[in-house]
């Protein structure tokens, strides 16, 4: 298998979360995910697998009707690491802002997904 373009990776994970279908989002996973991709955030455990993070993804448009999730970055790499900003647009919300680190494969798919939402805050000097 040739590498594959670690953008358009990150391109069709997000857009794998901006869908509501499973079979869409089963579509875009199958080109960034692998039976033993893990993903986690503070408020979900480690998942690992595609059928896992199917589940993830179908809570999240559970809990946030009508919410939608977008790359708001261009993905900064370092050698198998990687880090992208997203932002999750609700209705009558305020835009929620966060930021994903990502692990690579060597064929670029995502191995590890880590989520962190809204920015750091910064410190007082």
């Amino acid at each position: 298998m040739p590498a594959l373009d670690r953008h358009l990776v990150i391109q069709h994970y997000t857009a794998a979360w901006a869908e509501t279908d499973r079979d869409q989002q089963r579509a875009q996973l199958a080109h960034c995910w692998t039976p033993d991709s893990t993903y986690e955030d503070p408020q979900t455990p480690v998942v690992r697998g595609v059928e896992a993070l199917l589940d993830v993804i179908a809570g999240f448009h559970q809990a946030l009707p009508g919410a939608r999730l977008s790359l708001n970055s261009t993905l900064e790499e370092y050698h198998q690491v990687g880090r992208f900003h997203w932002l999750l647009r609700q209705p009558n919300n305020p835009t929620t802002y966060g930021t994903d680190f990502v692990e690579f494969n060597e064929h670029n798919q995502l191995m590890r997904v880590v989520g962190f939402f809204s920015h750091l805050t910064r410190l007082q000097r």
